[in-house]
């Protein structure tokens, strides 16, 4: 059936292409019947990706949303919403959890606030907010800019980001009060993508429009757009509206649980296609959808254009978009993963083309949406292999450990370095290796190139010296020598050793001086010895349960601490903070064994080895984050 569709679809690109671009230029002279013809080669085209995909990937729904040239292509459903009761998935009804998709809408809201002149994008956000002090950590203050394009350098946190059911979501004041990330690095040096940040951004919104997000989005994005189903307002009557998320295990569909988040502005948005249609043909049209502003043209054309980018090369962002080098004209877009749904949305402005395309089962989207869009754009010239000029030594400061710039500085989530992290090394051919791909240095300031497909990757430096790797897909962050794997692993190793020596201690017998002991010393006191040992024992007992929790975590993923830190973690976390108390009096016994006869000078050693191991432990765990209750 696939093959004898082959040529048909074939066919149809072809026409969709020959009948599509020409009237696109000049929409008033197209004719109802060259519509009704471009509609149903585009529904012939989009309906056999659908399909192929329904029946070889294993999905159980879809909704597809195409614009251009200010009207809709394509807005359909297909496949089911729910399998158990084989509710079709309906473009115009079925909701679906777009995720980040909601970072745009977002960010449409906060620029309509600085037309309304209630805002400045380049204020301190602190005079916006009442009632939640941002820290000045750093001389340059945050601002709303810095929060749209994710510069603001707040520390990520997965940590008690989720919950179970709608009713647990708290107010954004509320979630915010307690569990804003800190400020890590200056506004402005690198982005990296902070959920906190556009939950700030929503906090924002509220605070100067005086309503609650949810309400303000209702009322000033989506009823203006007619996107009547479209919310952020997670109630028990929205859920059950929602489709049903799937897993797939193999080839069999699980039903999952809803990814319920309290960064709702930038990530609970629930929509249907035809709503996302609404909301693109809005913003491809200068921010006005069937005589109904709801941005200013120059703001749109602040959201349809790169705002930040770590350099020229490098692909960037706009206000809640990414630049994408796949097309030309260079297209924007913004991709959602939760659980049990994936979603994308893709805009050409040069062309007036928009995409919306989801799906309620966890799968990598790109590739459907990539195919639909095939008829439609002309594919950017792919990058050329590079002949670099620069001598074979041009790699300064490039080499050493990086770990992902996203993972948490501040919290346990910082253990994440040990396992994300991958090491630059000089190439004997000339410039360096990474991911087994070979750089060459390609111009100033500092941009590489992939010698074999001349991908760019620039290195960024930051005030404090903080050297980054960024590349179109993201951005590692190089870690000092001391957190390196190597380094760490080694560290680990012989901690453990000592430990396990050290708690083993009392179980043995030691001997005694054998002179004549005065009435004072003739009995040498062993707590010393059993403090010692029981810190020893404590601190190897985390060591190990810390090791089978990192492997644990690396082969199933730790998402299971974004509802929060299970009893038995922070049982856990009480280990190292029982064995640094015990560490004190076996500091005072070590003193007191220096001063008494009664000790052997072996003893004396090996207890002031102990001592000394187990207090240079101690700031090995604060820089993990694991000396308390971190997170």
């Amino acid at each position: 059936m696939k093959g004898a569709f082959g040529p048909v679809r074939q066919a149809a690109m072809l026409l969709i292409v020959l009948l599509g671009f020409l009237p696109m230029s000049a929409d008033a002279q197209e004719s109802p019947g060259f519509a009704d013809t471009r509609s149903r080669l585009v529904r012939l085209h989009v309906d056999r990706l659908a399909v192929d995909w329904l029946e070889t990937r294993g999905v159980p729904g879809l909704v597809v949303a195409l614009v251009k040239g200010g009207r809709p292509l394509l807005v359909r459903g297909y496949g089911v919403a729910d399998v158990a009761t084989g509710v079709p998935m309906d473009a115009e009804r079925t909701l679906v959890h777009a995720s980040s998709l909601a970072t745009p809408l977002t960010a449409t809201a906060l620029l309509q606030l600085v037309d309304a002149g209630l805002l400045d994008l380049d204020a301190d956000i602190g005079a916006y907010l009442r009632n939640l002090r941002i820290p000045p950590s750093f001389p340059e203050p945050v601002t709303a800019r810095h929060l749209l394009v994710h510069t603001a350098g707040f520390d990520s946190r997965i940590i008690a980001r989720q919950v179970h059911r709608p009713e647990e979501l708290l107010p954004l004041q509320d979630y915010l009060a307690s569990r804003m990330p800190p400020r890590v690095r200056p506004p402005g040096e690198v982005s990296i993508d902070s959920e906190h940040g556009y939950a700030l951004a929503g906090l924002v919104i509220e605070e100067v429009s005086g309503a609650p997000f949810a309400t303000y989005m209702r009322r000033n994005v989506f009823l203006p757009l007619g996107m009547r189903r479209s919310s952020f307002d997670w109630s028990r009557e929205l859920e059950s509206s929602v489709a049903t998320g799937y897993g797939l295990a193999g080839t069999t569909l699980e039903p999952l649980p809803r990814d319920l988040r309290q960064t709702v502005p930038a990530s609970m948005l629930a929509t249907t296609a035809s709503d996302a249609a609404r909301w693109m043909l809005a913003l491809l049209n200068g921010g006005t959808f069937e005589g109904h502003r709801i941005l200013s043209r120059e703001n749109t054309s602040f959201m349809l254009s790169r705002q930040f980018t770590h350099h020229p090369s490098i692909a960037g962002t706009s206000f809640g978009l990414r630049e994408g080098r796949r097309f030309a004209p260079v297209e924007l877009f913004q991709v959602g993963s939760s659980s049990g749904f994936s979603s994308a949305v893709v805009l050409q402005p040069d062309r007036r083309l928009g995409l919306f395309v989801a799906a309620n089962c966890r799968i990598s989207i790109w590739g459907l949406a990539d195919a639909i869009l095939e008829p439609f754009v002309r594919r950017a010239p792919g990058p050329r292999p590079h002949e670099p000029q620069s001598p074979p030594d041009s790699t300064p400061g490039v080499t050493g450990y990086y770990r992902e710039a996203s993972i948490s500085q501040t919290s346990i989530e910082k253990l994440a370095t040990l396992i994300r992290q991958d090491r630059v090394v000089e190439s004997a051919e000339g410039g360096f290796v990474w991911r087994s791909h070979r750089f060459r240095l390609a111009e100033q300031p500092l941009l590489f190139r992939e010698v074999d497909t001349g991908e760019p990757l620039a290195l960024v430096v930051g005030e404090s010296g903080t050297r980054y790797l960024a590349f179109s897909r993201g951005l590692m962050e190089r870690v000092s020598w001391f957190e390196s794997r190597p380094v760490q692993l080694v560290l680990w190793i012989l901690f453990a050793a000592v430990f396990l020596a050290a708690s083993a201690w009392p179980t043995r017998r030691f001997p005694r001086r054998q002179p004549v002991l005065t009435p004072t010393d003739s009995f040498r006191p062993r707590w010393p010895l059993h403090c010692a040992a029981a810190a020893a024992l404590f601190h190897l007992t985390f060591l190990v349960t810390l090791a089978a929790a990192l492997a644990w975590a690396l082969r199933e993923g730790a998402e299971s601490l974004a509802f929060g830190v299970p009893f038995a973690v922070r049982l856990v976390l009480c280990l190292p903070l029982v064995g640094a108390a015990l560490t004190l009096p076996a500091m005072l016994g070590m003193a007191r064994a220096w001063q008494k006869s009664s000790w052997t000078l072996g003893s004396r050693l090996r207890l002031t080895l102990t001592v000394a191991v187990l207090l240079l432990f101690l700031p090995f765990l604060h820089g993990w984050n694991l000396l308390g209750f971190r997170f």
